[in-house]
């Protein structure tokens, strides 16, 4: 019997996508330390997955498929599918939502490494019927598909994937999804918080599992999806692996008064630095960097581990542990 377990260990990048197709921005899964990771695979229907049964024309079912190309789950016995025996119907507006908590505390958020695996099957009429995965980071927000999602550079988040449909992959309805036919694809979603926040994220990603048909019946099997994980990094040594490590220099560090900053990079260019604490509270501000070196000074900090945020314009450019004896 598959449950819901906790553990430790680091997540292995794997697949390729069955439908060939470049994407616009994904680059890929960013891994360092595991602070958690659980397992949905639907051996019963988990607490953070819902689907809406209040749509009677909902589709989506938790159970062993038994359909012609959906014969089997990736994890036996069960997966959540569009009918577990029946091919999809003509006309048909179908989706479940599940939430991936991102609270740290209760009234500082600290910069989040959410990544979210999944394995799923599409069997549909290319480009016309399909899936797509919808997003909202509020509660009240309208959702929006994730492919155009717009908040990812407003609010300092950080997005990676692997094997997600581009914007050139539409449906009949003009929404990028995914359709065709399909072995099994392990796609994987990854959000980085990399500003440290009071306000945002509030609670937690939503995420809408959609899926369409248009007005012709085919008799194909939809959509198939199993292996559900979710997995929390830590958050600051994947950034540091992101931005280059190498592209600040702080010496010395650990700071017993001062220390240098020196950032790497060639050209004139106008910088802004926020130094913050563990709990996401901004300690000090360095506006206008523009020579590219300036120092920091222990002052009354306490001892501790602080994270240097540099930033260039509205854009976060890199950042960078510190550590006050």
């Amino acid at each position: 019997m598959k449950k819901l377990v906790v553990l430790f260990f680091v997540l292995l990048s794997t697949a390729m996508f069955a439908q060939n197709k470049q994407q616009h921005y994904c680059s890929g899964i960013w891994a360092s330390v595991e602070i958690a990771h659980e397992y949905c695979w639907f051996d019963t229907l988990c607490p953070y997955v819902n689907i809406d049964t209040s749509n009677h024309s909902n589709i989506w079912q938790n159970g062993m498929p038994q359909k012609t190309i959906f014969s089997a789950a990736y994890s036996a016995p069960k997966a959540m599918v569009t009918d577990i025996l029946n091919p999809y119907p003509n006309n048909n507006d179908s989706y479940f939502d599940i939430s991936l908590p991102t609270i740290i505390d209760s009234s500082y958020f600290f910069s989040s490494n959410t990544t979210l695996s999944f394995m799923h099957r599409i069997n549909t009429d290319t480009m016309k019927d399909g899936g797509f995965i919808e997003v909202k980071y509020h509660k009240d927000s309208a959702w929006v598909n994730i492919a155009y999602d717009s908040l990812l550079s407003a609010k300092h988040i950080m997005f990676n994937c692997e094997n997600l449909y581009s914007i050139q992959d539409t449906l009949f309805n003009g929404q990028a999804g995914f359709s065709g036919s399909s072995g099994w694809i392990n796609t994987k979603l990854q959000w980085i918080w990399v500003m440290l926040v009071k306000e945002y994220p509030p609670d937690s990603i939503y995420l809408r599992f959609h899926f369409i048909s248009d007005d012709i019946n085919t008799n194909k099997d939809g959509w198939m999806i199993d292996n559900l994980e979710m997995i929390e990094y830590e958050a600051f040594g994947s950034l540091e692996e992101i931005n280059a490590e190498n592209l600040i220099s702080i010496s010395p560090n650990p700071v017993s008064e001062s220390a240098v900053v020196e950032i790497k990079i060639q050209g004139e260019e106008t910088y802004t630095a926020e130094l913050y604490n563990i709990f996401g509270q901004k300690i000090k501000e360095f506006p206008e960097i523009k020579n590219n070196r300036f120092t920091i000074e222990h002052g009354n900090c306490k001892s501790g581990i602080y994270y240097l945020i540099l930033k260039k314009g509205n854009n976060l450019f890199a950042s960078k542990k510190i550590i006050f004896q």
